[in-house]
């Protein structure tokens, strides 16, 4: 099984080889995904997938869609599941990141300049800097909560994920037949947990996975 367990927000969270949650939270593995490659999933899949659906209503006649943070946690995530949802998506992350933003469909930016956009999904922490290349009558998504002021012209909302074991099933499933990625960076025993938290905090691509 896999799901999203909520909690408070911490520099180091809590750890354990048994858990409780609701039923309707997690997620039974398909047989083609592993415990490793499935933990990876939830969280950021989940929290992409919740900010996407927040401009499911917009009447964009163009569908641009600017990811920031494009190859990162969330961001990774919400560049082919908006290219699933009919947007063309516009990615900025590193030069480096270029291979996997356009392996998952997006068009990758470096920089700003120049560019406009039907709305934005702000999975990079940019606030107003991508607030202000949305279009007026478009709309910013948040992931980072209350933190951007609306424009006279640009709409603001923020996304805080919750559980979904309904949404989660199929997402693990995209993940198993390939049309999601599986990012997982590293892996450590659930005894050394200080050292996958130092890992982690370094930043990098993909998730760090402990392992009970």
């Amino acid at each position: 099984m896999a799901g999203l367990v909520p909690g408070a927000v911490k520099e180091r969270g809590g750890q354990s080889t048994e858990i409780v949650a609701p039923a309707a939270d997690v997620a039974a593995l398909p047989d083609a995904l592993d415990d490793v490659a499935a933990a990876s999933v939830p969280l950021n899949s989940l929290t992409a997938d919740q900010a996407l659906a927040l401009l499911d209503d917009l009447d964009a006649p163009d569908r641009t869609l600017l990811v920031t943070g494009a190859a990162g946690g969330v961001g990774g995530y919400a560049v082919p599941l908006a290219v699933q949802r009919g947007w063309n998506v516009v990615g900025l992350a590193r030069e480096t990141d270029r291979e996997y933003v356009e392996s998952v469909g997006g068009r990758l930016v470096t920089s700003l300049d120049g560019v406009e956009v039907d709305a934005a999904l702000d999975a990079g922490n940019l606030r107003a800097r991508a607030r202000d290349v949305v279009r007026p009558g478009g709309r910013l998504v948040e992931v980072v909560t209350g933190t951007t002021e609306p424009s006279d012209a640009v709409e603001v909302r923020s996304v805080r994920v919750q559980p979904d074991g309904v949404r989660l099933a199929q997402l693990l499933a995209a993940t198993a037949d390939g049309s999601l990625p599986a990012r997982v960076r590293e892996t450590y025993p659930l005894a050394e947990f200080d050292r996958a938290y130092d890992a982690f905090g370094q930043g990098g691509r993909g998730r760090v996975v402990l392992l009970p």
